[in-house]
């Protein structure tokens, strides 16, 4: 299942090792406060929130109907406006 594989080079690990839902919460954790729902409409919800250093409360979020995916989507997301850890 390709949504349950990182490609990306964090470290000293191996490409496409799979990734368990408490390391994506770990990473999730480490860009800002982590919250976790769900709707019928649209299946997991997964929220990052993080301040920028100008002060800007930003809110980066993930759906989709597997966890683990909402949770790489919110990741992404917040990584890509500005999240830190």
């Amino acid at each position: 299942m390709k949504s349950l594989l990182d490609f990306r080079k964090t470290g000293p690990t191996t490409y496409g090792n799979p990734i368990t839902l408490d390391e994506l919460w770990d990473r999730a954790a480490a860009l800002g406060r982590v919250t976790v729902d769900h709707s019928l409409s649209q299946g997991q919800y997964v929220q990052i929130r993080f301040e920028r250093k100008s002060g800007t409360m930003v809110q980066a979020r993930g759906h989709h109907t597997e966890i683990r995916e909402a949770f790489r989507l919110a990741i992404q997301e917040a990584v890509d406006l500005g999240a830190a850890p």
